[in-house]
């Protein structure tokens, strides 16, 4: 029998793996920086102990016979379960939330369920003054704008491009803009720690 330990002391419940044990296959979820997100976990009703973790740090806990539920600072606030079940609803993702998480559950025994989430940046593009401009916001200072025009590659660099620390919020600011004349679809591609995120911009009359 597979076995997990938890730590039932006064406070958060910390589920500690003890020997191998059963895990379903992981699920990878993608979404933007700023949104909310699912994370899928399908415990049944009966189970008694609840506990959502990223490595050691606990991001929900719950101890399902009470009102009292538990998280580390950096999730306070920005998390729920399901009612239904007990997937993960996380609020205002940040690019620090990236990782491996999981959920713990017990019944007459535990279990566990993973899933990926891979955060990308949150980006926006818009024609204005003759310009198309692309605008993103991430953690790192590492980042490229990459313009294309009906899917081809159009310009690797912007006509403008520059990056700049938001030290109200620790995040970085990417902009850039192109002057692509030629109709089609242009779509503006953020390049940010190995993750694409395509926008497409749409050009309004002024």
């Amino acid at each position: 029998m597979n076995q997990i330990s938890a730590n039932r002391r006064s406070g958060p419940v910390l589920i500690t793996l003890l020997i191998s044990m059963c895990v379903s296959d992981g699920r990878n979820i993608t979404v933007r920086m700023g949104s909310g997100v699912m994370l899928p976990c399908s415990c049944p009703h009966v189970s008694s102990l609840l506990s959502w973790q990223k490595g050691i740090t606990i991001v929900y806990s719950d101890r399902r016979n009470s009102a009292e539920t538990s998280a580390d600072q950096q999730y306070s606030g920005r998390t729920r379960v399901l009612e239904s079940n007990c997937s993960l609803v996380l609020s205002r993702v940040q690019p620090s939330d990236e990782g491996e998480y999981s959920c713990y559950y017990q019944t007459s025994s535990f279990s566990v369920e993973t899933v990926t989430l891979h955060v990308t940046a949150d980006a926006s593009c818009e024609y204005k003054s003759g310009l198309y401009h692309c605008k993103a916001t991430w953690g790192s200072p590492e980042g490229w704008i990459v313009w294309r025009l009906n899917g081809q590659s159009k310009f690797l660099h912007s006509v403008f491009f520059q990056r700049k620390l938001d030290e109200d919020s620790g995040l970085y600011i990417i902009n850039g803009s192109a002057n692509i004349t030629s109709n089609g679809a242009v779509t503006c591609e953020v390049e940010t720690s190995g993750k694409t995120v395509e926008i497409e911009c749409n050009r309004k009359c002024a």
